[in-house]
């Protein structure tokens, strides 16, 4: 259980880290403004993607292993 939490945390701070980079750059620019959107946009990523990374993984592998033999 603790290995999952950890796993799901540091997946979740990664993908929020890169989507929100790249996001930040798209929809400000590389300004005065940049650091502080993709501080903003990484918080909320990461509290929308860490659970999702910590329940999702499991029920995607049974609906493959259901469909995929």
């Amino acid at each position: 259980m603790k290995k999952k939490i950890i796993t799901a945390c540091i997946t979740a701070a990664i993908m929020a880290m890169c989507m929100s980079f790249i996001m930040a750059a798209v929809n400000v620019g590389f300004n005065a403004f940049f650091l502080t959107a993709w501080l903003k946009g990484w918080l909320i990523g990461f509290c929308v993607t860490f659970p999702l990374s910590y329940f999702l993984p499991p029920k995607v592998a049974k609906l493959v292993n259901q469909y995929v033999k």
